[in-house]
């Protein structure tokens, strides 16, 4: 019937979604390291985010907070996702993922006060 499901359809679901969590945790990995680690690139990223709707900006930073997922993105890491020295990417990470979030929050808080 319509509602029974096969093991390995399940099993291709799964795959899919734990491809596109990857996805989310790297594409969020790389724009953070572009905001802290490239001032050009940063106001360029300011730029484009104060273009956004609302509910783009909402999505955006919302996909961003992906990175508070701490163990999801350590095991990431140690499945050699940047090869073996994977150290002091980790390392990055752990240390300004909280306050990139916190300086993207304060930068969304800033745009939805504009003074015309």
């Amino acid at each position: 019937s319509l509602f029974e499901l096969k093991k390995s359809d399940v099993k291709k679901a799964g795959h899919k979604k734990s491809a596109l969590i990857k996805a989310f945790y790297i594409n969020s990995l790389d724009i953070m390291h572009i905001w802290l680690r490239q001032p050009q690139a940063k106001a360029v990223l300011k730029q484009k985010i104060a273009l956004m709707t609302a509910d783009e900006r909402k999505y955006f930073i919302e996909c961003q907070h992906v990175l508070e997922k701490k163990r999801g993105i350590t095991k990431l890491f140690l499945s050699n996702l940047v090869g073996q020295n994977f150290s002091k990417a980790l390392a990055f990470y752990l240390r300004y993922s909280s306050s990139y979030l916190t300086e993207l929050d304060n930068f969304n808080k800033k745009l939805k006060v504009k003074v015309k």
